[in-house]
């Protein structure tokens, strides 16, 4: 059993807890679900606009679902009223008796609930066995028939309690003469001062009438609901919808739905741990709440005698629809019967009244209250011209379509971009006087502001009701014997839309739009369809904006003369389609240098499918937009690959030089480009680039500047590379050798081959380095630093590696008597072979291998008279040992330096006591001289 409070009970506790409603509703005492929650049930319809018939079935549904759960809230948000003539014409009381019978706990104040006028409204109020809520419905006079609705509801469900805040349209959509006396503060604001609430229940809900739009802005900007049951739009959500955290739910509109939310909570803290929901068709629904649905059968049958009456017959039928467009029959028919009844000049009503269509027929008394359920009066009103021109002005700027139908005056609305431009209003065929006077029929609704239309002028005389007016003008056809016929449309209101004047812009409408949509799809930009619509909008916008900024222009989205311009430009240019001129066979030359295309070597100058699809290729592989036109950022493009490219080479560059760059970079041991790589100088170029910058210690920019490939230059034509020779090789390889690295004679050659490469490769691997097998500045640093060499002169004492090759080129010149693997010491003995070096050849003697003996060691080792060289001075030297009696060479002996003629000088040597050591050294050279001279 419920116990709850009649309304005017209601009132009376409000007053003692401060607007506070403490209601106790269903909720029995059976054991709580073992799995440690609860649940809350929570049904809720919205927007029922009087469509009782499917709330018989709503009803049983709602007391089988309630009759289930232990906690349970049957909530309407809104717009109860206006759409029923078995209701609308009793003033609601119909549809207040039924939900009395399905115990409604609580219904926030909708727009409609204030279309019957306000005496209405508060009767309605006072007959309600439910509270009507609203937070931001604030009755500023005290003397209007309604009194102060509150804002907050409060349950308690077996110790849960439950928090309702009401929140209404602002201001509502309705005759504004039901809002006299009353204000509504904006409904996010309102529900902010009401944070405090959600502390102090369990679980706090929203109850609003303010549009889905709205109730999304309520969860982001008010974050403390656990629900927000919403009306007002007609939205249908099939579940919940979660903004910022917060469900959202909406049943749709006229009782086709009942909308089903179940709120977990935690049985130990009551905090809400899930909402889930969904929506129940009452079309499905087969068994019926009784006492519903006898209080419907009640006031349907009641009102059948009035409403079945037949007031006449049409063969066309009565139509609303497209009246947003132009004059549509019912809405002639309407007005027609308005301007008959008042005998006014002209008549005009608004689409948002026209409630509903009338079918080919008999027309019915109900068919008329079905189509206008608000009550609204004629009235008629003297207005000039000017003032009946802007009245129609704002009629269809408020939304820039239609919004007045009319009788006895038509008129043509001009646009331009969709945009209101001109109205021409003629009476009579004649275009009105602005300054004259004439009389004008109008909704009392329009008459006192409705929709913000002002209708200035002096209000004349009320004709009564628009209803009456039109059951009248039903009645004159029938006993005419003439059928309710109007064409489908008249002809009595155009719109004609003008040319669009550049520029194009949001908002704007016209074939202008549509022909602007297809060229930017021509050209790459968008993804409009084959035939796009005529409405120039946001998106349009941002397609323009994203052509302007690829070719330069300025950006504002607007299609201006400088962007129509460039467009045409594009599409005119010899590189389209069908284009022919000597600069489409320079155009295939380039692309055939950068390799696109297979063009022949003699290219003709004709641009057709095959160059089309080339240059799409081009723009495809540089992240152009793609056209196959040769558009000027394409040509420009090809401009700058075929250009040289300048110092620094960096990320998007293209050319030789790049490709040129990879393949250093990898004989260097860096990166891992292909044998044949790109010419572009991508994000993984410029990461190679950084990572070989870091290594040698340079700048690291990831670009190629001067610094960086004066560098890998450097290092590719140093001596430590394939090819080359230099004493630095020798030493180089005696270093190797001391640090366990290579197979090297103990006096090993100045060539930089591939074994040296592969010794120098092994050091590098074991060290971590790059390995590329040259000696690079990293890798002879390192060297140097695992074995520094000594200073010069060498002497009694010094240790290192420069000591050995000292000692092996003193043994190679015939001096001492080394070890093949001599000790890096410099003692006593190399001191006397060193003094005896100098002695030989003439040197200051010291026993310190000074500047001077090294170079004497060089020079005799670096003479051309050492094997393998090749020089005049060779055959001279043959010629005059043979002379001497020494060798057996020919009589025109060769030039060569070889085993032979070093053979050959240590022979003379030895028979001399000159060092032996097979070269043709100074000394050696001067006991020659002077033996021929004697």
């Amino acid at each position: 059993m419920v116990t709850k409070l009649g309304l005017k009970q209601i009132y009376a506790v409000a007053l003692a807890v401060l607007l506070v409603f403490t209601v106790f509703a269903p909720g029995g005492h059976a054991e709580e679900d073992s799995s440690g929650e609860l649940e809350l049930k929570i049904l809720h319809t919205n927007d029922i606009h009087a469509a009782i018939d499917p709330l018989g079935k709503a009803a049983a549904y709602i007391n089988e679902e309630r009759e289930a759960a232990e906690r349970s809230l049957y909530l309407d948000a809104g717009d109860i009223f206006s759409g029923n003539p078995v209701v609308d014409l009793e003033y609601g009381k119909p549809l207040i008796e039924i939900l009395n019978s399905m115990e409604l706990d609580a219904m926030v104040i909708g727009n409609h609930e204030f279309d019957y006028g306000q005496e209405h409204f508060q009767a309605r109020v006072e007959e309600s066995d439910f509270p009507w809520i609203s937070a931001n419905t604030i009755v500023t006079d005290d003397t209007i028939a309604i009194e102060q609705p509150e804002p907050y509801m409060e349950f308690d469900l077996d110790g849960l309690s439950v928090g309702i805040l009401g929140l209404t349209q602002s201001p509502p959509a309705t005759a504004p003469s039901g809002l006299v006396g009353l204000e509504f503060p904006d409904p996010v604001e309102t529900a902010r001062e009401y944070a405090h609430k959600a502390d102090e229940v369990d679980v706090f809900i929203g109850l609003t009438h303010v549009g889905y739009s709205v109730d999304q802005r309520l969860a982001e900007e008010v974050e403390f609901f656990d629900l927000i049951v919403g009306g007002h739009s007609h939205t249908v959500l099939e579940e919940p919808s979660v903004v910022n955290g917060t469900p959202i739910v909406q049943t749709g509109a006229n009782s086709n739905n009942v909308g089903n939310v179940t709120i977990t909570l935690d049985e130990d803290s009551l905090d809400v741990t899930g909402v889930d929901g969904f929506l129940q068709n009452t079309e499905e629904l087969t068994e019926v709440y009784q006492p519903t649905q006898d209080i419907i059968d009640y006031w349907n049958d009641k009102l059948d005698e009035l409403l079945d009456q037949e007031i006449g017959y049409s063969n066309t039928g009565l139509s609303r629809d497209p009246r947003y467009d132009r004059d549509v029959q019912l809405g002639n028919f309407w007005t027609d019967a308005m301007r008959i009844t008042a005998g006014a000049d002209m008549a005009f009503t608004n689409n948002g009244g026209i409630r509903a269509s009338i079918d080919p027929g008999t027309v019915m008394m109900r068919d008329i209250y079905t189509v206008e359920p608000f009550a609204n009066e004629i009235t008629v009103i003297a207005m000039t011209g000017e003032a009946i021109y802007e009245e129609i002005k704002y009629s269809f700027e408020r939304r820039n379509s239609l919004d007045l139908q009319t009788s006895g005056a038509n008129y043509t609305i001009y646009t331009r971009g969709g945009e209101f431009y001109d109205v021409d209003i003629r009476l009579d065929g004649e275009t009105i006087d602005m300054e004259s006077t004439y009389t004008v029929a109008v909704a009392d609704f329009l008459a006192t502001g409705g929709s913000g239309y002002t209708f200035d002028g002096e209000r004349l005389a009320d004709y009564g009701l628009m209803t009456t007016a039109m059951i009248e003008l039903a009645e004159n056809y029938t006993a005419a014997e003439e059928p309710i016929d109007y064409a489908d449309g008249e002809g009595r209101i155009e719109i004609v839309a003008l040319p669009l004047e550049p520029p194009y812009k949001d908002g704007d409408e016209g074939e202008e739009v549509r022909e602007l949509k297809l060229k930017l799809t021509e050209l790459g930009f968008g993804n409009f369809p084959a035939d796009p619509s005529e409405r120039y909008g946001s998106v349009t916008s941002g397609v323009v904006e994203e052509f302007q900024v690829y070719y330069g222009l300025e950006v504002t989205g607007e299609a201006d003369q400088e962007t129509l311009g460039l467009i045409e430009y594009i599409l005119a240019s010899v590189f389209t389609d069908g284009g022919e001129a000597a600069e489409v066979k320079q155009l295939k030359l380039d692309l055939t240098a950068l390799g696109f295309g297979n063009f022949p070597a003699d290219p003709s100058e004709r641009y057709g499918p095959v160059t089309m699809g080339v240059v799409a290729d081009f723009q495809e592989v540089f992240g152009l937009v793609v056209n196959g036109i040769a558009d000027p950022v394409t040509l420009a493009k090809i401009e700058d690959l075929l250009a040289p490219l300048e110092v620094p080479y960096k990320d998007g560059d293209v050319g030789p030089e790049v490709r040129e760059l990879k393949l250093h970079l990898t004989e260097l041991g860096f990166g891992n480009f292909p044998a044949n790589p790109s010419e572009t100088y991508g994000s993984v170029t410029k990461s190679v680039v950084e990572a070989f910058q870091s290594y040698y210690g340079i700048e690291v920019t990831g670009e190629a500047d001067e610094a960086t490939l004066g560098l890998i230059k450097s290092i590719l034509t140093s001596v430590f590379t394939d090819g080359q020779s230099a004493p630095e090789i020798k030493d180089l390889k005696e270093r190797l050798t001391y640090l366990g690295y290579g197979n090297f004679p103990s006096s090993p050659s100045e060539n930089y081959g591939p074994v040296t490469m592969n010794v120098v490769s092994d050091f590098q691997k074991d060290q971590d380095l790059v390995v590329n097998g040259l000696a690079d500045p990293v890798t002879y640093a390192l060297i140097l630093e695992m074995i520094p060499p000594l200073e010069v002169p060498f002497e009694n004492g010094d240790r290192g590696i420069e000591i050995v090759s000292l000692k092996k080129d003193l043994s190679a010149l015939g001096f001492g008597n080394f070890p093949a693997a001599p000790s890096e010491l410099y003692g006593p003995v190399t001191s006397a072979v060193v003094t005896g070096f100098q002695d030989y050849y003439s040197l200051s003697v010291s026993g310190i291998a000074d500047e001077e003996t090294l170079n004497m060691v060089e020079a005799i080792f670096h003479s051309i008279y050492t094997d393998g060289n090749e020089a005049p001075e060779i055959k001279i030297l043959k010629q005059n040992l043979t002379a001497l009696g020494f060798g057996n060479f020919p009589e025109n002996p060769s030039e060569r330096y070889g085993p032979v003629t070093m053979g050959v000088v240590s022979e003379f040597q030895e028979t001399y006591n000159l060092a032996v050591n097979g070269i043709a050294d100074p000394v050696t050279l001067a006991k020659i001289a002077d033996l021929l001279d004697d």
